[in-house]
C-alpha cells in the first residue's frame, strides 16, 4: 500500500466532474461527509470490505472535530467571499483559504486512512462485484445518517469511482 493511497484515490475521483458533482450533492443535500463518502468507496475498490453501521461510527467519530471545527469553518469562509465579490484582494486570501481547506481536508482523510487495518480486521469481504460492494457501502452510510441518498447521485459516485 503506498503511503496514502486513499487521498491519491480521491484526487482522482473528485478530479472526474460527475463524481464531484455526485460528492457535493450528497453533501448538501443529505448532509453526508465527502471524504467518508469517498473512503467507503475506496475500502469497497481497494480492499473489498463491507462496512456496517459500527464502522460508520468509527470513522465518523474518527474525523468528527477536524471535520466540523476546521473544515467546514474553512470552506464557509471560502463560500462567503465566493458569494461578496470579485475583488482581487478577497480572491486572494480565498486562494489561502481553499490551501488550508484542501490541507485540512488531508489530514482527515489521514485519519481515516489510518483506520484501514482495523476496519480490514473488522469488516468482511464478500463475493459481491466492486460495485455492488460499494453500493452496500454508501447505502449502509446512508442509514447511519438516516437519509436516504438519491439513487442517481449513488449511481454517478459508484460510476467514476
Amino acid at each position: 500500500m503506498k503511503e496514502n493511497d486513499f487521498w491519491e484515490y480521491s484526487l482522482e475521483v473528485y478530479g472526474n466532474a460527475r463524481a464531484a458533482e455526485a460528492c457535493l450533492a450528497l453533501q448538501n443535500n443529505c448532509q453526508a461527509n465527502a471524504n467518508l463518502l469517498l473512503f467507503f468507496t475506496w475500502i469497497a475498490r481497494r480492499h473489498g470490505r463491507l462496512i456496517d453501521l459500527a464502522a460508520c461510527a468509527l470513522c465518523d467519530r474518527c474525523i468528527s472535530g477536524i471535520d466540523t471545527t476546521i473544515v467546514s469553518s474553512l470552506r464557509s469562509a471560502r463560500q462567503a467571499i465566493d458569494k461578496m465579490t470579485t475583488d482581487p484582494a478577497l480572491q486572494e486570501i480565498r486562494k489561502k483559504i481553499l490551501d488550508l481547506e484542501l490541507e485540512a481536508e488531508n489530514l482527515v482523510q489521514s485519519r481515516l486512512f489510518e483506520l484501514t487495518p482495523t476496519l480490514i480486521d473488522q469488516c468482511p469481504g464478500s463475493n459481491l462485484t466492486v460495485e455492488e460492494k460499494m453500493r452496500h457501502n454508501l447505502e449502509t452510510y446512508g442509514i447511519f445518517l438516516n437519509r436516504a441518498f438519491p439513487e442517481d447521485d449513488v449511481n454517478s459516485l459508484i460510476r467514476y469511482a
